[in-house]
């Protein structure tokens, strides 16, 4: 979308007017020095230039293909502030193409920093799809700081944010794609049939995703981010280019595998006046105040009762992974040369593993330089390029300071069946915990969220209209206003209500009744929810007055939501994401 920003016409139409009165001046005043007016005419057609540019921009778009998207779409910000910045994927090609990947963050940008766009292609049955490079593997759609051709070397290396393409066959993935050789944050030259992504893929795979400062990603310095030279819309008195050094780190990232259809596409919001010492929500989980310790402890995984893997754990400050050192274990013994395993910044790469083996919970521990607040911690056990069928069980996270005591951010689930202790199945976006998100061991709350099932790593709580009649359905995530849902108190019970519609939930209690929305009303019970802390990092919902009915779906396949009855199964178990600033 063309959009005018604060500096619209109105502000242009001064301005110009007032160049042109200069304009006139200097061209009376030196018309007969003609190496001055040369001068003169260079500078004001570089000023004339910012202001065109400036009068429109780009504030959120899909691929549209030819001149529009050949150098990327230009976003200038209008003032300084957090900007939220929304990529999606483009899908590939056919209907067995696998679906684009959702990637999304906030950075502090200057006023009249420039961003350029690049919305990936869906995969085609021939030729070269943008910003892929291969025939049926969908087009990743990035963000960047120098504008070029988008296969451009100096361009791409300016990339700050990449949300992965479709392959072939295969999804577009977090710091891995997903199928058949997927792209990694090193692997892969966007050849055959994968998926765009930070560094393509080799096959029918989709690409990986890239956000700066993410734990987990790696840059072309081995690093989570980059320094970069930018300009940043100032002249020098020779009226050349005025270069700064600038390391973006972008905040509160998220990656979704799997979720977009059709092209890439791109969105910009402002969302706080915060300067740039302050990223709003930040300290939101004190948990991550004041660490020196990291402890992950598994009583099993997938691999069976007795066994415990590891691939990465990784602490995050302002968008550099911290060095861990090794400091010991429990309940079992971890080979000295596979210690290194755990803090050698390779997440991308499953395989691998750091194993204890032996009887009930097993623990890891590392240490960091020093005491700090960090910005995220994230944990990989083991997971599959090509299924999603791992998981730990028993699983603890804890942190603390020097001769302080462990703090939990995420506790075993108070579910004691075998199910019940399971951990959600892991992906390459590992378990992950953030400074920008609420201590999730606890009561929930009030906030605007998106409502994640944990048998799913991609599907929100979605409201459907259906004649008159409003329902709530699990559907793929897409960041609309559909899918936030705000969480707030009535006495001491919740409602929950979507921010579209302004109803909110009625859950009966009986089983297999259809979880519908009406016009908030606080005299009714059937209102009025409970949503219950497991401590592993989700919830369950359930009406007021009942211990045996809970919110959920009947199957992998199903979108439905219902009341059931209670169950330990991962249909009735939900994570709630902040989703608003």
């Amino acid at each position: 979308m063309r959009k005018l920003n604060n500096r619209g016409f109105a502000i242009s139409t001064l301005l110009y007017g007032l160049m042109i009165m200069s304009l006139l001046v200097v061209l009376a005043l030196f018309g007969n020095l003609s190496t001055n007016r040369h001068n003169t005419v260079t500078f004001v057609d570089k000023v004339e230039d910012e202001l065109n540019r400036l009068s429109v921009t780009n504030t959120e778009g899909g691929h549209t293909g030819g001149v529009v998207d050949a150098q990327g779409r230009e976003y200038i910000a209008p003032e300084g502030g957090w900007y939220k910045i929304e990529l999606w994927g483009a899908s590939g090609y056919g209907s067995s193409g696998g679906k684009g990947a959702y990637v999304s963050g906030i950075i502090y940008l200057e006023d009249n920093d420039y961003l350029y766009f690049y919305a990936g292609e869906q995969g085609k049955s021939s030729g070269t799809t943008f910003n892929s490079g291969t025939t049926k593997g969908g087009g990743a759609t990035d963000v960047r700081l120098i504008s070029g051709d988008w296969n451009d070397t100096d361009s791409k290396n300016s990339r700050i944010m990449v949300a992965g393409g479709g392959g072939s066959a295969g999804n577009g993935g977090a710091i891995a794609g997903q199928g058949s050789s997927p792209g990694t944050q090193t692997v892969g030259n966007a050849s055959s049939t994968g998926g765009g992504g930070y560094d393509g893929s080799t096959s029918t795979g989709g690409g990986s995703s890239y956000i700066a400062g993410y734990a987990g990603v790696r840059s072309s310095t081995g690093q989570t981010s980059k320094s970069f030279t930018i300009h940043r819309g100032e002249y020098n008195a020779d009226g050349s280019m005025k270069l700064e050094t600038f390391t973006p780190v972008i905040y509160n990232g998220m990656m979704i595998a799997g979720v977009n259809s059709g092209a890439g596409k791109f969105k910009i919001t402002k969302v706080s006046n915060n300067d740039i010492s302050n990223p709003p929500r930040r300290g939101s989980n004190p948990a991550l105040n004041n660490v020196r310790y990291i402890r992950d402890c598994v009583t099993g995984s997938s691999s069976g009762t007795n066994v415990a893997n590891w691939l990465e754990i990784q602490a995050i400050k302002d968008g550099v992974r911290q060095t861990l050192t090794y400091v010991g274990t429990s309940g079992g013994t971890l080979a000295s040369d596979k210690r290194s395993i755990i803090n050698d910044g390779k997440a991308d790469a499953p395989g691998t593993y750091a194993t204890i083996n032996g009887s009930g919970e097993k623990c890891v521990t590392y240490r960091l330089n020093s005491t700090m607040n960090l910005d995220e911690i994230a944990v990989w056990h083991n997971y599959s390029y090509t299924s999603t069928s791992s998981r730990v069980t028993g699983h603890e996270l804890s942190v603390k300071s020097d001769n302080g005591n462990w703090v939990p951010l995420r506790k075993v689930s108070t579910d004691t069946s075998s199910t019940g202790q399971q951990n959600e199945y892991e992906t390459s976006d590992g378990i992950r915990y953030n400074t920008f998100q609420y201590d999730s061991t606890g009561a929930l709350p009030e906030g605007n969220y998106y409502i994640f099932s944990s048998a799913s790593d991609n599907k929100v709580l979605t409201l459907k209209q259906e004649g008159d009649t409003y329902v709530v359905t699990l559907e793929l995530f897409t960041g609309e206003d559909s899918q936030m849902w705000r969480v707030y108190k009535n006495g001491s019970y919740y409602h929950i209500q979507n921010t579209q519609a302004q109803k909110d939930f009625i859950v009966l209690d009986s089983n297999t009744s259809l979880v519908y929305l009406n016009d908030p009303d606080f005299s009714a019970n059937i209102q009025n929810l409970t949503i219950n802390p497991l401590g592993n990092g989700y919830y369950t919902i359930s009406p007021v007055g009942t211990s045996n009915i809970r919110v959920g779906y009947t199957s992998v396949t199903s979108t439905a939501l219902y009341s059931l009855t209670s169950s330990s199964n991962h249909f009735q178990r939900w994570k709630f994401v902040v989703a608003s600033y």
